[in-house]
């Protein structure tokens, strides 16, 4: 503001993502994904209109048809093309009086508590979240993590649950130069709050900041659990049924009045397979396919009580996949040529097809095939004496694809010295992923 470009400057603050639990307004549907709940978006300028609350419908794309219509430049022919994408223009006037600097002294700060997974706290499998998980049911066991940086240990660490129930925190582990505290309890049924306190003699310390305590978790009547999509390998296939699962769960032993799944903003009702609520239920829903991208899903269910949406889930589809994926032999020596084959099919060549020994990558060699039938790919490899896994991976360059699944490897391929007994393996792959990754958790 103190520089010469202010005359002609206009600054756009937004979010990446909503972070919160509810919208009433439903996202607009502009393509196969859609628009995501709402994000704020502040307009600092001095042409824009004081005290202005835009009702155009703006999305990120807002931000590239703003610089083209600024400085002439054609659109991208995507989002930014479209009519009902605002170019953000109803936020300024620039016949106005400009607004005047406004240069304020920086708001307190404190850096001595902090959310988990943010820097340092990232080592060692901090917790993702101030709170796992983001939603449950009756006897869920809730999770509170909160990092502490201080060279004077807390006399005060506790989790405060709404305002009005104070519970201990104790130190989980040590993480670079800060500490995890944590602490768990189960909840009632509705909505929650909760902020972390520490002091330490006269100082004292709060998470969040301000007055205003984190939101959350989401506890229901009544429990989702074995949330799953099949086939999993980290994503779907295109072109290929996708099945999705979950088990629901009554105390109360209530049938549910609605089960349904949200994927990309269309409702589809879920189907009970099998069981009983107090011991649960097992739906299911199966689409024929999924268009390639990722996918958001949530899942819906009312046992009576009210229309409840279980947190939001992303899951991927991609035209390539491995598959036949096979060392041979399965057992040998030091001398052992290993040959470590997979199918690679794809609507295109692979630009990276890979074996994964140890950790270490090896790149493969296409043998034979073609990828819209299915290519054949292979490295030999002589393998050190000892017990060794692996995996594949195969990319071609926007698209990815890993064999088993990602995180899991093949196991069990053991190598003896050259003269030792031989010792036959039997190469085992993890069972299939049983969830698929959340979004947004909070």
């Amino acid at each position: 503001m103190r520089s010469p470009a202010w005359s002609s400057t206009a600054i756009f603050v937004t979010w990446d993502d909503f972070g919160g639990w509810y919208d009433h307004v439903p996202p607009p549907v502009v393509d196969g994904i859609g628009l995501g709940p709402r994000v704020p978006l502040l307009v600092i300028s001095p042409w824009a209109k004081p005290g202005y609350i835009g009702a155009n419908q703006g999305e990120f794309a807002s931000f590239d048809k703003f610089i083209e219509e600024t400085f002439g430049l054609p659109s991208l022919g995507a989002r930014d093309s479209l009519p009902g994408t605002s170019d953000l223009m109803d936020f300024f006037n620039f016949s106005q009086q400009a607004n005047p600097k406004l240069i304020q002294a920086k708001l307190p700060y404190s850096n001595v508590l902090s959310v988990p997974n943010v820097g340092e706290a990232a080592i060692g499998g901090a917790h993702p979240s101030t709170v796992t998980p983001a939603s449950g049911g009756p006897g869920t066991v809730f999770t509170y993590d909160v990092m502490y940086r201080n060279s004077v240990a807390p006399t005060v660490h506790n989790l405060v649950i709404d305002g009005t129930t104070t519970i201990p925190m104790s130190v989980k582990k040590t993480v670079g130069k800060m500490q995890e505290w944590e602490a768990t309890s189960t909840l009632a049924p509705g909505p929650h709050t909760y902020t972390f306190q520490f002091g330490s003699g006269t100082n004292s310390w709060q998470l969040p900041l301000n007055s205003t305590p984190f939101s959350g978790p989401q506890v229901m009547p009544f429990k989702l659990t074995g949330i799953k999509v099949t086939p999993s390998n980290g994503a779907q296939q295109l072109g290929k049924p996708v099945v999705f699962n979950c088990i629901y769960t009554s105390p109360a032993g209530k049938t549910p009045v609605t089960a349904q799944i949200n994927i990309d903003n269309n409702v589809h009702p879920m189907n009970a397979i099998s069981g009983t609520p107090t011991k649960g239920i097992r739906y299911q829903y199966t689409t024929p396919s999924l268009s390639q991208g990722t996918h958001y899903f949530q899942l819906q269910f009312d046992d009576g009580s009210g229309l409840r949406t279980q947190q939001e889930y992303s899951v991927d589809v991609t035209p390539i996949y491995l598959q036949n994926s096979k060392v041979t032999p399965t057992s040998g020596t030091a001398s052992t040529n290993f040959t470590f084959s997979s199918v690679y099919t794809g609507p295109g060549p692979a630009t990276v097809v890979e074996v994964v020994v140890n950790g270490t990558p090896h790149p493969m060699s296409l043998v034979s095939g073609d990828p819209t039938t299915g290519a054949t790919y292979s490295a030999t490899l002589n393998l050190p004496a000892g017990t060794h896994n692996f995996a594949f991976y195969a990319t071609d360059g926007t698209n990815e694809w890993s064999d088993p699944p990602t995180p899991g490897i093949f196991s069990g391929l053991t190598v003896t010295a050259n003269g030792a007994a031989l010792i036959h393996s039997k190469i085992r792959a993890p069972r299939p992923a049983t969830a698929p990754y959340a979004y947004d958790a909070g």
